[in-house]
């Protein structure tokens, strides 16, 4: 084989190697029927799901979408008996950095008990790694697989990093405040994360 002849095939194998995963890419992305028409440039983001984590300017709409919505006013209704999801007007009621939501809130008497989806990828079903205040205790965690398709649809609407699974977190308080902090250790020796959630006063918002 000649030098010259070596050069390219070397030059052509490089070649490929570096162009074949890329076209793979454009490939499955041209397949996708959810995907804009690929002669079209970037849009952007008007809209985003509630519980994206990312920072947004204000212009920038957070709404509920459809499949995800149907989903967790299911899961509200089978583990808290709730008929509706919380809500403080059109908006679920979310945490700061928008990984938290308070989806229903259950009175017996003086105590409550209060109902988290967690939507944050890092939280895990240990119990013992969550901690909120004013003091409450938490009563229960457990792990739910989120459906391929509400995943789908959050990763097309712009959610970078949907979970494959949320946290669903149960906590008793004996009297609710204005405002909740809830940390959440990822893992051993790792700093928590907190973040801090708002409490809707009134009847109207709390009413499940």
């Amino acid at each position: 084989m000649k030098r010259e002849t070596r050069a390219n095939l070397i030059f052509i194998s490089v070649f490929l190697c570096l162009t074949i995963p890329g076209a793979v890419i454009l490939f499955k992305k041209k397949l996708d029927p959810a995907a804009p028409p690929m002669f079209m440039p970037d849009f952007v983001r008007r809209r985003l799901p509630y519980m994206a984590s990312q920072l947004s300017p204000e212009q920038v709409t957070r709404y509920v979408p459809d499949l995800t919505g149907r989903w967790v006013s299911k899961l509200t209704k089978q583990r808290a008996g709730a008929s509706t999801v919380l809500m403080e007007g059109r908006e679920p009621l979310v945490s700061e950095n928008h990984l938290v939501q308070l989806t229903a809130m259950q009175r017996h008497g003086a105590t409550a008990t209060l109902h988290f989806i967690l939507w944050d990828p890092a939280c895990t079903s240990d119990s013992g790694r969550y901690t909120i205040t004013p003091a409450a205790q938490v009563t229960s965690a457990t792990s739910i697989p989120m459906p391929a398709a509400v995943k789908k649809e959050l990763m097309n609407a712009g959610v970078i990093e949907p979970p494959n699974a949320i946290v669903w977190l149960t906590a008793d308080m004996a009297i609710v405040p204005k405002s909740l902090e809830i940390s959440f250790q990822p893992s051993e020796g790792a700093a928590p994360i907190v973040t801090s959630i708002h409490i809707p006063t009134t009847e109207e918002s709390a009413a499940n």
